[in-house]
């Protein structure tokens, strides 16, 4: 909600948030579907067992990796290519490939799964995101108009609907007298 929230209101790199792409590449640990056959024509004919393992190991056992990667990319996304601003003043997340939100403002939470010996001091919060829909409208309580629009992964689908204010939350602010 923090997140949709401060979306919303144009200040998410305010708010703490940074924005990355995630594309899909094709993995250059995987050999090409060539390298495949022409290793098990080879792995077949060999007569030498240290060349059979070297091609069992180097080439045939990385038939089972993923034929693509997600790779992070570098560059930092502006939050408004994320949006579409209609001009009676509904706001729409649309946006294609995944996209990495990192959370500076606060640390990891100990009980994280993958924080190493409960030590989260250094480890900012991040999360994958997928918008499972032409376009998402969002709304300045930070929710959105179609429940499943969006995939969620990591820091933010670990924290879940429990850690959520209520959408009509609104903070009593008190002052010192």
């Amino acid at each position: 909600q923090h997140f949709i929230h401060s979306l919303y209101q144009g200040i998410s790199m305010e708010e703490g948030f940074i924005i990355k792409r995630i594309k899909r590449i094709p993995n250059p640990e995987k050999p090409t579907k060539k390298q495949f056959e022409e290793a098990s024509m080879l792995f077949k004919s060999s007569k030498s067992q240290m060349a059979r393992d070297s091609i069992q190991i180097n080439i045939l056992s990385k038939s089972n990796l993923e034929d693509e990667i997600e790779k992070v990319e570098e560059v930092e996304l502006n939050p408004e290519t994320l949006l579409v601003r209609n001009t009676e003043g509904r706001v729409f997340l649309k946006f294609k490939d995944q996209f990495q939100i990192t959370y500076t403002k606060e640390s990891m939470a100990r009980e994280y799964p993958g924080t190493t010996s409960g030590n989260s001091n250094s480890k900012n919060q991040i999360s994958k995101v997928y918008i499972n829909v032409p376009e998402l409208e969002i709304f300045f309580s930070g929710t959105a108009d179609d429940p499943f629009g969006l995939l969620v992964e990591g820091y933010m689908a670990w924290e879940r609907v429990g850690d959520l204010m209520p959408n009509d939350y609104v903070p009593i602010i008190t002052t010192n007298q």
